[in-house]
C-alpha cells in the first residue's frame, strides 16, 4: 500500500510499519502505536511534511469528517486527541521525530562497518529497545544483518549525515552516539566528524569509538535503563 503527499488523513501504524521520505529527504520508519498525518487531518488537506509512504502491515485511517463527526459525539477525548497532535505538528514541522529515550545514533566509516554491525548484533536485546538513527550504509548494513530497523536515516558522512546527526545532538534528541571512525585514515569530510565528537562534548553525550568503549557504554546505558529514572 502506498500514501502520497494528497492523502487528507491520519494514519495510525496497528502493526508493521510505515516507511516515508520527508520534504528533507529523511527516511523515516513508524512501527506499531505512531501516527502520520497530523496535519493533513487538522487542516482537512494534503500532507505537507511527507513525499512519500510505503506500508508494510496494517492502519487505522480517520479523515477530516471522521474527526469532525468524533467532537460532535465526544468531545473530550476529541480534545485530548487534538492537543496531542497539535505537539506531534510542531515536532513534524520542526522535521524533529522526537525520541522518548532520545535517539541512539551508530555511524561508522568504510573499513568498520563490520566491527558495528558485529556490536549490535550482540547486543540486538539492548538495541532492539531504542530508536536508532544512523547513516545510509551502516543502516542498511545493520537491518540486513539483524532484525533490527533504524528509524531513521540521514545521508553519509560526505554527504553530510555527520552534520545531521551533529543537528540532533545540539536539539537534544540524541542520548547516545556509537561512532567507529577509522583513525589511521583521513576523510574529505574530517572537519565534519571532528564537529560530530566536538558536539558530544559541548552536550555530554557519551560517545564511544572502539569496540571497548562500546561495550562499556552499552553495561552502562543497559544498567541506567533497568534501574530507571
Amino acid at each position: 500500500m502506498g500514501l502520497d503527499g494528497s492523502a487528507d488523513f491520519l494514519a495510525v501504524v496497528l502493526s508493521g510499519e510505515l516507511s516515508l521520505v520527508t520534504l528533507s529527504n529523511a527516511a523515516i520508519r513508524l512501527g506499531p502505536g505512531e501516527v502520520v498525518g497530523e496535519i493533513a487531518l487538522l487542516a482537512g488537506r494534503g500532507r505537507t511534511a511527507e513525499v512519500f509512504g510505503e506500508v508494510s502491515g496494517e492502519l487505522a485511517l480517520l479523515d477530516y469528517s471522521g474527526f469532525r463527526q468524533l467532537e460532535r459525539d465526544d468531545p473530550a477525548l476529541a480534545l485530548v486527541l487534538l492537543k496531542s497532535l497539535a505537539r506531534l505538528g510542531t515536532c513534524r514541522l520542526l522535521d524533529d521525530f522526537t525520541s522518548p529515550e532520545g535517539y541512539v545514533a551508530l555511524v561508522a566509516h568504510d573499513g568498520r562497518k563490520e566491527e558495528l554491525v558485529q556490536l549490535v548484533s550482540k547486543h540486538a536485546e539492548f538495541f532492539a529497545g531504542r530508536d536508532l538513527v544512523s547513516t545510509e550504509a551502516t543502516a542498511q548494513r545493520i537491518e540486513e544483518s539483524t532484525s533490527l530497523r533504524v528509524r531513521r536515516k540521514v545521508a553519509s558522512g560526505p554527504r553530510g549525515g555527520d552534520q545531521e546527526v551533529g543537528s540532533m545532538i545540539s536539539r537534544g534528541f540524541v542520548s547516545a552516539v556509537f561512532f567507529f571512525r577509522n583513525p589511521l585514515a583521513s576523510w574529505a569530510h574530517q572537519a565534519d566528524v571532528d564537529a560530530l565528537m566536538r558536539l558530544c562534548d559541548v552536550h555530554e553525550v557519551p560517545l564511544a569509538t572502539n569496540r571497548a568503549s562500546a561495550g562499556a557504554l552499552v553495561a552502562l546505558l543497559a544498567r541506567a535503563g533497568a534501574s530507571g529514572p
